[in-house]
């Protein structure tokens, strides 16, 4: 039941975000009353039918996944229509307006300018403060750039609340081939607005008025504070920003340098807080967690007699994946990882076996129903697939009571790379749709970095963060930053190549899921007994990917495309044969 709960939600969800236009509020009211129809014949059908047939309960299931599948989409259309009307108005386009402001998340420096998003508290028509502007957005990202004429603060932290100027503008992205949709994410982040700060010699000058306070700012600081921290002892080592970005997920300062060589060699993903970093940590406070409790049993006192072992142990597992969660921003992979952490052990708390997809379809009705434009990201599909895969690879092994060690270690060895090639090629349909790139040597470059990262960079990273914030000692954060400094010198070796990477046309969405679909037959254990020998056959599935490049113009014409880079021109012009 609750698998096809899941998949209704998702494909509501996801169906609105397929639709150019969002649905009228007559079509929602359609909706809404086929839903109701839908679920009061699921209602009668249950209650007339004590004994259901096999017909009628599968019915049954099919009225309810409707229904489930409108409400989804009616609250996708809903939450959709309420993040476009805080964007800015139009007749705000291009105008410079005074804005009382409080800065969040993790500001970016670079060379030339601060990067930060806002919450807007008022805003003014002037500086006299007279003319409030009603209605205004609520979140944007404002830049601050600064020169040899005027200067912009050293530090800038979250919490901190500004009075300035800004030039306003209204979310918008460039639609160049294979480009990154500036707006969809804008729209994602739910920033509103963009600007830019002004200083003349003729405006007042920006003003610091205050600090705010709130739950999220406390985190906020508590994460800008671990990255200066980072930034300070590890001032020498060009890992520092990689070593941020696994701590607080700050991947803005990683430089355009490093991003091509994570992005050729297929680690891009690592380069963050990803699930398996969180289970690894949640695993880790759990243990120590249950190894305190059992010394708390052994004092004259018994007080750890309180609680069984078992339940301490899980709620610590709870604490260490949301408490990490929290300091990763809640990206999506950490939300998706937490929520199923949290499910595994309530389930073992009431003495529940958790059933691995029943905890996936869980966390991720919760995220998308937590915020249905989350789906845009291409991470949120790369997150899950990646785990439904290995739930899927999972079912396909056999234990094996080996007594002998070494065979233990070359079993989880092999295990680990079969893993690592259906996570592949089962995401190599997707990846190809999001990305138009193919990445050959990424298997064997992930076969090397995920454990890297995984079990040696990112625990120490933490732990040097800890050790650090304590006793000013930073011989973790450095060890963690070294051996991130040889992984990435491996990496560049792995780029250099030719053959690391292949770029390749997108292959439309129907044929990248009857390609996904082929990859789940062949890498999976779905296929009933008697046809399991045939599963291969799937892997034909990946010809779908072939042929779907455009065709050359015809002898005698042309084809032209301008390109936007933000300021001046750039045109691609491209014949037959040239």
């Amino acid at each position: 039941m609750i698998y096809i709960l899941a998949a209704s939600i998702l494909a509501g969800v996801s169906w609105v975000q397929l639709q150019a236009e969002l649905p009228s509020r007559s079509e929602l009211g359609v909706a809404a009353a086929g839903a109701v129809g839908l679920m009061v014949l699921w209602w009668s059908l249950g209650q007339f039918s004590k004994r259901a047939s096999l017909a009628t309960q599968h019915l049954r299931m099919f009225l309810l996944s409707l229904a489930v599948t409108l409400i989804a989409a009616g609250f996708t259309a809903y939450t959709a229509e309420d993040a476009l009307q805080e964007r800015l108005k139009s007749h705000l386009d291009r105008r410079s307006v005074w804005l009382d402001l409080t800065v969040v998340d993790l500001p970016t420096r670079d060379d030339r300018s601060w990067r930060f998003e806002v919450e807007i508290n008022h805003a003014y028509e002037d500086a006299t403060e007279q003319s409030l502007i009603r209605d205004f957005p609520t979140r944007g990202v404002v830049h601050w750039y600064f020169s040899d004429r005027f200067a912009a603060p050293d530090q800038l932290g979250p919490g901190e609340r500004w009075k300035l100027q800004v030039r306003l503008r209204q979310p918008q992205g460039s639609r160049n081939p294979a480009g990154f949709d500036y707006e969809a994410w804008m729209l994602e982040k739910r920033l509103s607005f963009g600007g830019t700060v002004q200083q003349s010699r003729l405006l007042p000058a920006p003003e610091r008025v205050g600090s705010s306070t709130g739950v999220q700012i406390r985190i906020d600081q508590w994460r800008d504070a671990i990255r200066k921290r980072i930034d300070h002892d590890l001032a020498d080592e060009p890992s520092r920003h990689v070593i941020a970005a696994l701590v607080v997920v700050d991947q803005r300062p990683i430089s355009t340098e490093e991003w091509p060589i994570f992005q050729r060699t297929g680690g891009s993903h690592l380069m963050s807080i990803s699930g398996l970093h969180v289970t690894m940590l949640a695993a880790l406070v759990g243990w120590l967690g249950g190894r305190l409790w059992q010394l708390l049993c052994s004092t004259p006192a018994r007080v750890g007699l309180i609680l069984p072992v078992q339940s301490v142990t899980a709620l610590c597992a709870i604490l260490g994946a949301i408490g990490y969660a929290l300091l990763a921003g809640f990206a999506i992979p950490a939300q998706r990882t937490a929520l199923m952490v949290t499910v595994v052990c309530f389930a073992r708390l009431f003495g529940v076996r958790a059933n691995p997809w029943a905890s996936l379809s869980i966390a991720l009705m919760t995220v998308v129903l937590w915020d249905p434009l989350s789906v845009l990201a291409p991470g949120f599909w790369l997150s899950f697939l990646a785990v439904a895969f290995l739930f899927v690879r999972c079912s396909d092994t056999v234990e094996q009571a080996d007594s002998s060690w070494l065979r233990k270690i070359v079993s989880v060895l092999r295990q680990a790379g079969q893993a690592q090639l259906a996570i592949t090629f089962g995401l190599l349909p997707i990846t190809v749709l999001f990305f138009q790139q193919v990445v050959l040597i990424g298997p064997l470059a992930n076969a090397v970095a995920i454990p890297v990262v995984s079990y040696l960079v990112t625990p120490l990273a933490i732990l040097g963060v800890v050790i650090d914030g304590l006793f000013s000692a930073p011989f973790f954060l450095r060890s963690a930053a070294a051996i991130q400094n040889w992984l990435y010198g491996c990496l560049v070796w792995a780029a250099q190549h030719s053959f690391a990477t292949i770029d390749w046309p997108s292959p439309g969405l129907w044929r990248t899921i009857g390609a996904s679909v082929g990859m789940v037959i062949a890498l999976g254990n779905i296929l009933p007994q008697a046809l399991s020998r045939y599963r291969h056959l799937g892997w034909c599935a990946l010809g779908l990917l072939i042929g779907v490049a455009p065709a050359p113009p015809a002898v005698g014409d042309m084809e032209v495309t301008i390109i936007d880079v933000g300021q001046g021109s750039s045109v691609l012009i491209r014949t037959h044969s040239k």
